[in-house]
């Protein structure tokens, strides 16, 4: 369970404890050379971030991600924006080559594939927003979110 406290924004997860500070935002030149995300069965936009806030976290509870500080831009850093049904993250804009998170909205059943060679979908329904991590050139497609 992640809970935030402060203007610190310390996170808890059970017993690691890990400061928010901005990591730095991976940049790479080509399509695919960081983490994709692709939305290929929901007609609900998926929210993508090019940021990630926390070295120890690979997930967090709550509507933002408090280092993004350029909403529904495909056009900066630090950003998050929409990804409709059908897209690419890595075919909107260069500065999402590299996706580090993705959102799944609170009181919504998400399916969705976190990396190619995986032979089974993961389903996520939190009460709140989460967002996870997504590292390396792993691919995650989002197949279906039921609200």
């Amino acid at each position: 369970m992640f809970a935030a406290v402060g203007a610190a924004a310390a996170v808890a997860v059970g017993a690691v404890v890990g400061v928010a500070s901005p990591a730095a935002a991976g940049t790479c030149g080509t399509p695919g050379c960081g983490g994709t995300v692709v939305n290929q069965g929901s007609a609900a936009p998926i929210r993508v971030a090019n940021q990630w806030c926390w070295t120890a976290l690979q997930r967090f509870v709550g509507p933002e991600l408090e280092c993004v500080k350029n909403h529904d831009s495909w056009a900066a850093r630090e950003a998050d924006a929409w990804l409709a049904l059908g897209e690419s993250s890595s075919a909107k804009s260069a500065y999402y080559y590299d996706v580090d998170a993705f959102m799944v909205r609170g009181g919504c059943r998400t399916t969705f594939y976190y990396g190619d060679a995986v032979a089974k979908p993961r389903t996520e329904a939190p009460g709140s927003d989460m967002w996870i991590r997504i590292t390396g050139t792993t691919r995650v497609s989002v197949t279906r979110v039921a609200c």
